[in-house]
């Protein structure tokens, strides 16, 4: 910051908050959504589609027969749907920039 008098303290401090807030503005409106907020929408849906086919499973193995919301889908079409989304998901995890190695969560940083 260049010297000035201190009569132009408010002035200054006007320019840091409207650049402060189209910053912040900017970042949350155009700027894409981070890679693990998409990592974990792929997963949620892969998981909904397996828990779809498993539980429509679950129904014929109990009755011989689909049952309920699962007789307009064959298990096939449910089985589909659940390999895609999976696939999906996979393809999500591998094509970030900078995945994390291994399958340890992230070490917490302590206060200090």
């Amino acid at each position: 910051m260049v010297q000035a008098d201190v009569s132009e303290i408010p002035d200054r401090l006007a320019g840091w908050g409207v650049a402060g807030v189209l910053s912040l503005t900017a970042i949350f409106c155009f700027w894409p959504s981070r890679p693990a907020d998409q990592l974990r929408r792929g997963t949620a849906a892969a998981i909904e589609k397996l828990a779809e086919l498993l539980e429509a499973m679950g129904a014929v193995a109990r009755t011989g027969r689909a049952a309920g919301q699962w007789r307009r889908k064959r298990p096939g079409e449910l089985s589909m749907e659940a390999y895609d989304a999976t696939v999906a998901a996979a393809t999500a995890s591998v094509a970030i920039p900078h995945r994390r190695a291994g399958s340890a969560p992230a070490p917490r940083r302590s206060a200090g």
